[in-house]
């Protein structure tokens, strides 16, 4: 289930006067400043780092700094908290294009579930046979070596100098990986003449 995050950012710590960088010859004197908790920067990085669409709502006013700060890939809206806050244009247009990116990272989710569960399928013995015997007996060694480059696969960390040792190392070497599918998807891919529905 997509968890999409909000940080309302409000005033926590109002500083009358305070100095920043006391030492340094950057010193400097700062009046009336406004800080958020220091949680809002934890629990932002916490979704960034989760890849949850994030969108961050700042009172105005707010030492805008770290994940506070515009210009970054996310949603960062400064608001003032009135009653009406809801009814403003401008933050209906931006909370609902928040909205979309949170539908599509759903689907993005749900579709990398399939994905995983599918490859987590244990593959029939019957299958990885067939496999062996069509990459061994179809495919010339020039052809595997294509396809492994396709896969992502070294040809020569197969180890095996004979041909059809190399086309069950690789399958296996696949299987290991739960990457049959894409095996079938590159094989048809290089050689449509051969039927795959097996």
């Amino acid at each position: 289930m997509t968890k999409p995050s909000i940080i309302l950012a409000y005033e926590r710590l109002h500083l009358v006067e305070a100095i920043d960088k006391r030492g340094s010859e950057n010193e400097t004197r700062i009046q009336l400043l406004n800080l958020p908790t220091v949680w809002n920067q934890i629990e932002a990085t916490m979704a960034y780092t989760l890849g949850h669409p994030l969108l961050v709502v700042v009172e105005e006013g707010m030492k805008y700094e770290g994940l506070l700060e515009r210009g970054y890939d996310w949603y960062v809206k400064q608001v003032n908290l009135e009653d009406n806050l809801l009814a403003d244009v401008e933050f209906q247009g931006v909370f609902a294009d928040w909205k979309r990116r949170v539908l599509a990272f759903q689907a993005q989710m749900q579709k990398e579930t399939v994905r995983q569960a599918n490859r987590q399928q244990q593959v029939p013995h019957n299958l990885l046979v067939e496999l062996r015997r069509i990459l061994a007996e179809r495919f010339s060694p020039a052809e595997l070596q294509v396809l492994c480059f396709d896969l992502g696969v070294s040809y020569e960390d197969l180890g095996a100098a004979e041909h059809r040792l190399k086309a069950l190392q690789l399958v296996q070497t696949l299987e290991r990986t739960n990457r049959i599918d894409e095996l079938i998807e590159f094989g048809q891919a290089l050689r449509p003449d051969v039927d795959w529905k097996i």
